[in-house]
């Protein structure tokens, strides 16, 4: 904003107050700051620190470098002469200040000078990143108002400053030492930005471009100590013929080149926010949006993925980061680019810890941007358009939920990471990746895409070297609850409200309210039954009733229902919610360390499922949650195919069986599955969730030959394509080409395959070879070089 519109009109109406509140201030004529301002950053940022503290009260202005360091004035009250110091810890034994090291440095001589030659209508300060030390603790202890105090320190001080002791008590009741040091230079910045962070919230903003807002009033103190500008409109009558220091045009011009207005940094930080936020409209593309960004302009917990913590009074952002002892492995392999995958329990820090890798990484490995897509199809299509991901990272929290579906696998993660300088983190819960290998002959594309990721993880609780990093920290109540609760639940969890969650939940199955713990409890068993989206408000109220004792079904009323909902939805601790609104309909998303528990239970505590644990993890879901799925649940719907995969193990078949019945009493139409999209669909339904395809076509009597057909074809198109990448319905054929080869099971695939052309099928071997896929490719060139050869042709399994 150099030379800008607001810093100009700022200048303009400087008359009034300048002239009422600085006629006396006087200026330094030994200061040489200005001259060497290239070396007091530090200096700067406290400007910026003590700027903040006060830009929503009254404050009319600053002075930097003028009497003192900075001068602070108040629009109602006298100014405030401030001295700042920064302390090495190598200038003593002793880094603090001592009567002897304060008179050394001339701190309390130049305060009292400049106090002087304001005559004494102006209060005083003296900031420093070191206290106090010995002795001269009577100082500060005489500005808190303690009479021994006072006449100790006057007493000294008129001694010191060769000043009578009326002038020593009359000085130092204008004194005023902070309590608590100001923050070492490696320490300011960030303390700086969580200042900007509270000033952004309090004046009704985001705390996203915080950091960008502070560097923007950063660069304008330093403007304003080191800079003078060659012309000025001002002129002495703007000040008043009062202003004794600046009567000449050339000191005026000095003070001016000296001054910030409050209202040239208010406005200064709204510019900067609307700027920032202009730049980080998210892109739309034909599946989905896309957030690009840089990593400042997102908000950890709404944008990212990391748990809202538990709030305590005035501690309401998130916690100080406790660095975890994965970080180092995870700084080396974000440094080394690919794919990088932080796998851990439900709240156990991951998105935290990945969050707190982008931030020490960012600048260093030149990410411009991050991209954060709504679904894993959303992010092909945006590469298939030919967006260019060089310097940027992109950001998958959540990672099975981008999996599968024509999104994210092996060959996308590796067209990404070809970029320049590109990258690609995700989280994972453990439980969810264990799901993934459960059936992993049936769903080749998860297993092939998270071996080409390196792989860390976060563990549950915290390890010695973390708690005592984690000690350091307990000023934040929650952290030292957090800590003192260890033996009860895991750290990152317990900020997180997870086990608060759990807590709320079963109090509330025990009388706390007991119809919210069952609309809690019903809506964790339809997203183990394998309804993965949020679940419509309806399904619950339908199936609450079997989670509460008969005489108080009977007793319950809809508003108390109403009431009930708003118990399961309410913050724990602050924090995550039993149950959470999604959008404007009636549906909610449970939260899922609810899920994770009571999978465990189920599983009898095991924190890693085995395929032999997954079948009891599903058998006590009720039978009204089976039967309310087939009651509701449409054809249409895109978690049909998972709940039928996930009843199909349980002692509830009947989904299947009612889509099979429908089929043949002519309920669902014989053209619902004969159209390449439906087919491609099923297809798609049968990888989500690790059915084998040709199996399930037996089954549901779905015609295997038309399926593979559809899905060669759409194949045939991928080399056809404009940017040589394929799109959504060809990634999704060829993984399900790809299940199929790995499930052949009683020659149908191979009968299927036996009905098509081979130029056609020589398409599909060369696409599974410009994709990486060579074990398909392989089997594929030996089956039609066998058929090519009159031997028929033969289907080899992939070797264990």
């Amino acid at each position: 904003m150099v030379g800008g519109r607001s810093e100009e009109a700022a200048r303009a109406s400087l008359g009034t107050t300048y002239t009422r509140l600085t006629s006396a201030l006087p200026e330094d004529k030994r200061n040489s700051a200005p001259a060497t301002r290239a070396r007091f950053e530090y200096q700067d940022e406290c400007i910026v620190s003590l700027i903040l503290d006060h830009l929503r009260d009254d404050l009319e202005g600053v002075l930097v470098e003028h009497s003192t360091d900075v001068v602070l004035i108040p629009k109602h009250d006298k100014p405030e002469l401030i001295s700042i110091k920064h302390r090495e810890p190598h200038h003593a034994s002793d880094a603090g200040w001592t009567w002897s090291s304060l008179a050394k440095d001339s701190v309390l001589a130049d305060l009292y000078s400049a106090w002087e030659h304001a005559d004494r209508r102006a209060s005083v300060a003296f900031v420093s990143n070191a206290g106090l030390s010995g002795p001269s603790k009577i100082l500060w202890e005489a500005c808190r108002g303690s009479e021994t105090a006072k006449e100790q320190a006057s007493t000294r001080l008129g001694k010191s400053l060769k000043i009578d002791k009326v002038d020593a008590q009359d000085f130092i009741a204008d004194l005023h030492i902070p309590q608590h040091p100001l923050p070492r230079r490696n320490e300011i910045t960030d303390v700086g930005v969580r200042k900007m962070e509270a000033y952004l919230v309090g004046s009704g903003r985001k705390p996203w471009y915080a950091e960008a807002c502070y560097l923007a009033v950063l660069a304008r103190v330093a403007r304003a100590g080191i800079e003078l500008p060659e012309s000025r409109t001002a002129t002495p009558r703007h000040l008043g013929a009062t202003v004794k220091a600046c009567v000449q045009a050339e000191d005026l011009r000095k003070f001016n080149a000296r001054y910030i207005a409050a209202d040239e940094v208010r406005e200064l930080i709204s510019e900067e926010y609307a700027r920032k936020q202009a730049d980080a409209a998210p892109l739309v593309v034909g599946s989905g949006t896309i957030e690009i960004r840089p990593l400042a302009a997102y908000d950890p917990i709404a944008d990212l993925g990391v748990h809202l913590p538990t709030r305590r009074t005035d501690w309401k952002d998130l916690p100080r980061y406790v660095p975890r002892s994965v970080d180092t492995e995870l700084d080396e392999a974000l440094s080394r680019g690919g794919f990088v995958v932080i796998e851990g329990n439900s709240a156990a820090g991951k998105s935290r810890t990945g969050y707190e890798g982008l931030r020490r990484n960012a600048e260093v490995l030149g990410w411009k941007a991050v991209v954060v897509p709504s679904s894993g199809q959303a992010l092909r299509d945006l590469l298939t358009s030919g967006h260019d991901f060089s310097n940027s990272i992109v950001w998958l929290d959540d990672l099975e939920q981008f999996m599968g579906k024509g999104g994210v696998d092996a060959g996308l993660v590796r067209s990404l990471c070809a970029h320049r300088s590109a990258a690609v983190l995700a989280t994972m819960r453990s439980h969810a990746k264990a799901a993934l290998y459960t059936s992993a002959r049936s769903d080749p594309t998860a297993r092939k895409t998270l071996a080409i990721a390196t792989v860390l993880r976060v563990e549950r609780n915290l390890d010695r070297s973390e708690r005592m990093r984690a000690a350091l920290l307990r000023e934040d109540p929650r952290i030292a609850d957090a800590l003192d609760r260890a033996g009860e639940a895991g750290f990152a969890e317990y900020i997180a409200a997870g086990p608060s969650a759990v807590e709320r939940w079963l109090s509330g199955k025990h009388g706390g309210n007991e119809v919210g713990a069952a609309l809690v409890s019903a809506a964790v068993d339809f997203r183990r039954a394998g309804y993965l989206a949020p679940v419509p408000g309806d399904w619950l109220r339908a199936t609450y009733g079997h989670y509460v004792d008969p005489r108080l079904r009977r007793r319950v009323r809809a508003e108390d229902v109403d009431a009930a909902f708003v118990w399961a939805t309410e913050e724990v601790e602050g924090a995550s919610s039993c149950l959470e609104p999604y959008g404007e309909e009636d549906r909610y998303r449970v939260f899922d360390y609810l899920v994770d528990y009571a999978q465990q239970q189920s599983a009898g505590g095991e924190q890693d499922p085995t395929e032999r644990k997954f079948f009891s993890e599903v058998s006590d879901v009720p039978d009204i949650i089976w039967h309310e799925l087939q009651d509701r649940i449409s054809l249409d719907d895109p978690q049909f195919m998972s709940c039928v995969s996930v009843a199909s193990v349980s002692s509830h078949p009947g989904l299947a069986y009612f889509f099979k019945q429908g089929k043949e009493a002519g309920r669902i139409k014989k053209r619902y599955l004969e159209s390449p999209d439906r087919l491609l669909n099923f297809a798609q339904a049968c990888l989500s969730v690790r059915m084998c395809i040709a199996c399930q076509c037996a089954v549901l009597g779905v015609d295997l030959l038309r399926l593979v057909r559809a899905m060669i074809e759409s194949v045939k198109s991928f080399h056809g394509s404009v940017t040589g990448l394929p799109d959504s319905s060809q990634i999704i054929s060829l993984d399900a080409l790809e299940s199929l080869i790995e499930d052949e099971l009683g020659g149908a695939f191979k009968e299927a395959l036996d009905e098509c052309a081979i130029a056609d099928l020589r398409v599909v071997g060369e696409a599974f070879t410009s994709e990486g896929r060579l074990e398909s490719a392989e089997i594929w060139r030996i089956y039609l070089s066998d058929r090519e050869n009159g031997s028929g042709g033969q289907l080899l399994l992939f070797e264990e």
